[in-house]
């Protein structure tokens, strides 16, 4: 019943009232507040594992603990970032890629929880997210190469440059769209399957679509993850550009 009627805690509660999606800016201030507070704790685990003596620092803690899943969660995007990223810009993007992961990830999730809707959802939401994402990989071209970023934009030859520019700026204000549709689009459908079936089911949700939304809720963030890394590895300079 309570994901059937739209209910948030954050309206329970009147704190939500001060706009028409502040359920949605309060869910993911929380969210992030957890993956912070998950990185904190995650490096003083580490910490605590390095101070350990002779060869037992290497090895990782018993059971599934914080730094268990932090090491599966870098080891995971270490690995996926190392085909399309050198040596270097992985270990240096690796860490923010698992925390965007990681938050959209508990966004997505946060809708199977009663009382609780998606920030994904909510396309102003994922229109910031993604807008982080262009100013990134942006940057990252202007800083690591300018020049060759540049002529990129311009193309290859000068009396095609009134044409090339225009197709290629097109091309990088594309990027944030996609990203924000494509999320925005699964994650409201996800969701009102969800609710629809809580209301045909009053007493409770399904558990399969419960499951289906999981695997929803893991797939889009692995896919705008996954997104983020090729857009950055076409904004870092290659040795054959």
């Amino acid at each position: 019943m309570i994901f059937a009627a739209g209910f948030t805690w954050w309206h329970l509660l009147g704190i939500a009232d001060f706009h028409a999606h502040g359920h949605a800016f309060i869910t993911s201030w929380l969210v992030a507040a957890i993956v912070i507070g998950f990185a904190v704790l995650g490096r003083l685990a580490l910490n605590k594992a390095k101070a350990r003596q002779g060869v037992a620092k290497w090895y990782t803690s018993p059971g599934l603990g914080v730094l268990t899943v932090a090491e599966l969660l870098i080891s995971f995007w270490r690995a996926l970032s190392g085909g399309n990223l050198s040596k270097a810009d992985t270990r240096t993007f690796v860490p923010l890629l698992t925390g965007v992961f990681f938050y959209v990830f508990l966004c997505n999730a946060s809708g199977m929880i009663p009382g609780f809707l998606p920030p994904t959802e909510i396309v102003h939401h994922n229109w910031a997210m993604s807008i982080c994402v262009f100013f990134l990989f942006v940057t990252v071209g202007l800083l690591r190469d300018p020049k060759n970023f540049i002529m990129h934009i311009l193309g290859p030859v000068w009396f095609l440059w009134w044409l090339i520019p225009f197709i290629e700026l097109l091309g990088l204000f594309v990027r944030p769209a996609t990203l924000t549709i494509r999320l925005t689009g699964n994650m409201f459908g996800d969701h009102t399957v969800l609710t629809t079936m809580a209301g045909l089911l009053p007493w409770g949700v399904p558990v399969p679509f419960l499951l289906l939304a999981l695997i929803v809720s893991f797939i889009q963030a692995f896919i705008f993850t996954l997104l983020t890394v090729i857009y950055i590895a076409l904004s870092v300079p290659h040795d054959d550009h």
